[in-house]
């Protein structure tokens, strides 16, 4: 039975280039050590560096590596002078930042402020500008949200008025590799993103940016895992080849397949395709959950039961009675995956 993998949004199936690109360092690595295994690859990872910072338009020197978006987005706001400050919180931050965010409050006495809820598909930015004044030391935000695939309007978050010490950091691990990133236009202080789900890199590699390139040393580390770092390269190229635009298209293709059968099943999805991307959150009745569970594992599809109470502890979607299912296609999805998946939730519902 072939696997039918709709979750890319958790974790993107690497293609089999990046796996070879990775065995043979090991194998490299094997025969003459890691150092002179390193120092033999250094054009290619300077390559990847390069590549990485052509898909965020980013400036040479302020692009960095990582093994998470959360490693290096705490390290970069543990040291925000954020002593006394209030700090903004988008609705959709993810729940790992923000149990972090919390820690780091309490201990600098910070004060967490969760901003209003937008209308994506028109949203009033009005309702964000009167929240930020001089004692705003920061504005957090997901550049696409976890559960629901919104799309956040981060260009005109960008661009709203802010005291010069008011940063804009932006989690933007599930907006890399499917929608366009350019650092020069956002107008925030730091990205960060991890490239294992639609870049579809391996586990354990992730990319940052910051406004304020001496920041990049204090959290890119030297010793890096360059087997990783060269799969991670594998993939970019792989991407920039195929071109954003073209997996936009293509992933449009998947995810509006996927709104016609929620639509034919009178099931609600969580997001509107104005503001959504490739992942749709279908909201499924509790008295099918464990059918469909169970149909899904005996036909080897792979999708995500997300669990907004820990995955954005400050968005409405916890308070909805039906348990959201979030279908998250890649390139390597079928229409056949697709129709398979929700031929077993029909036969649940």
């Amino acid at each position: 039975m072939t696997l039918k993998y709709l979750n890319a949004a958790s974790h993107g199936l690497p293609d089999r280039a990046v796996l070879n690109r990775m065995s043979a360092h090991l194998e490299l690595e094997a025969r003459i050590g890691p150092l002179a295994a390193v120092a033999e690859v250094d054009t290619t990872l300077q390559a990847v560096r390069s590549d990485a910072e052509t898909l965020l338009n980013a400036e040479e020197g302020t692009l960095g590596f990582a093994t998470g978006t959360l490693s290096a987005w705490h390290t970069y706001v543990a040291g925000l002078p954020i002593a006394g400050k209030r700090l903004l919180v988008a609705p959709h931050e993810w729940g790992e930042n923000i149990a972090a965010l919390h820690k780091l409050a309490a201990k600098d006495g910070a004060i967490i402020e969760v901003l209003p809820l937008l209308d994506m598909a028109s949203p009033d930015l009005g309702l964000w500008q009167d929240r930020i004044d001089d004692g705003v030391d920061a504005i957090f935000l997901p550049m696409v949200s976890s559960v629901s695939g919104l799309h956040y309007p981060v260009e005109a978050i960008g661009a709203l008025r802010r005291p010069p010490h008011t940063q804009i950091i932006i989690d933007a691990a599930q907006a890399i590799g499917q929608v366009d990133i350019d650092v020069q236009r956002l107008g925030c202080d730091a990205l960060f993103a991890t490239t294992r789900k639609w870049v579809c890199g391996p586990r354990q590699t992730a990319v940052f940016w910051t406004a304020d390139p001496s920041r990049r040393a204090e959290i890119e580390r030297l010793d890096t895992n360059a087997a990783l770092r060269l799969g991670l390269g594998v993939a970019l190229r792989q991407l920039l080849e195929r071109g954003l635009d073209q997996t936009k298209a293509s992933l449009l293709e998947r995810s509006t397949r996927i709104r016609e059968h929620a639509d034919r099943l009178n099931l609600e999805c969580l997001s509107v395709p104005q503001c959504s991307t490739a992942a749709v959150t279908i909201l499924i009745p509790e008295h099918s959950v464990a059918k469909i569970d169970a149909a899904f594992n005996a036909a080897q599809i792979i999708a995500k039961w997300p669990n907004a109470l820990e995955d954005e502890p400050f968005s409405q979607f916890q308070a909805i009675a039906r348990k959201p299912l979030r279908l998250a296609p890649h390139l390597s999805t079928t229409m056949a995956d697709i129709d398979a998946a929700f031929d077993a939730i029909a036969a649940a519902l």
